[in-house]
């Protein structure tokens, strides 16, 4: 089987190799490139965290954790925030996220049994937020119902944009697995994240036209890692065969398998 894998380019390598280990061929493409966010935000961050006044962490990806990492290094002060961290709770939406974690030495105190922004606050002890200085380092798409459910749960949140993820509509890795597609090379498409799947289907029907490209998605097995995703996709028209239980990427892999 034939799998369109579109992750950020930083994921694309150990992701070809889950596919190869459960039996796909793996052609990949990252719809959307990590772009550090420097700004005063994450400097307000380090400083509230010296200060004390920092009582929860929250992270919702491994690009969020490593960008965090480098823009303390950036600062000569990554292992000061290992360090500041060790005395904070974290929460951490699933395992992919906490190994980067852990290998920096930090244990995270809770990941939910759904990893995804809705798993957190079904899932979070309410002692860990209510009341408690809560700090959000993610992403510049994270889900806005995350931070309302912090909210809601009564956390005093500040949310800061750690990395921003643009657009790779043109790119020669997106031009090759659009060809590969409009070439019927390819049998399932693992979709990971709402904003890839808009870029893929932008960039589609861009290279090849609109009811080529569906045409093609209908003629394959159409994988999302989770509820927004398969919410956009819906969206645009788009039939998503799969989601997985858990938002994890290999379990989507496998769920497009078992489709087969």
């Amino acid at each position: 089987m034939r799998v369109a894998i579109m992750r950020p380019r930083d994921r694309l390598a150990l992701s070809a190799q889950m596919a190869r280990e459960l039996g796909m061929e793996p052609i990949c493409a990252s719809p959307v490139e990590v772009s550090e966010n420097d700004d005063q935000d994450f400097q307000d961050f380090m400083d509230e965290l010296l200060d004390g006044n920092v009582e929860t962490v929250v992270f919702t990806s491994a690009s969020g954790v490593k960008v965090s990492m480098e823009l303390a290094d950036r600062r000569g002060m990554r292992e000061e925030l290992g360090e500041m961290l060790r005395s904070v709770s974290i929460i951490s939406i699933g395992p992919h996220t906490s190994a980067p974690l852990e290998r920096e030495g930090l244990s995270v105190d809770f990941m939910p049994r759904e990893f995804s922004s809705t798993g957190i606050v079904s899932d979070v002890p309410e002692p860990m937020v209510r009341g408690r200085r809560v700090w959000l380092l993610r992403s510049d798409h994270g889900s806005g119902s995350l931070v309302e459910g912090l909210l809601d749960l009564g956390a005093i949140l500040r949310e800061v944009v750690v990395y921003r993820l643009e657009r790779n509509l043109d790119g020669e890795d997106m031009v090759s697995l659009l060809r590969s597609v409009s070439r019927g090379e390819v049998d399932a498409f693992a979709f990971t994240s709402a904003l890839s799947a808009r870029t893929f289907v932008e960039a589609g029907a861009l290279l090849m036209g609109e009811d080529r490209l569906r045409n093609m998605l209908e003629r394959g097995i159409v994988g999302a890692i989770g509820e927004p995703t398969s919410k956009a996709l819906d969206s645009m028209g788009v039939r998503v065969d799969t989601v997985p239980r858990d938002a994890d990427f290999r379990e989507l892999l496998q769920s497009i398998r078992s489709m087969r």
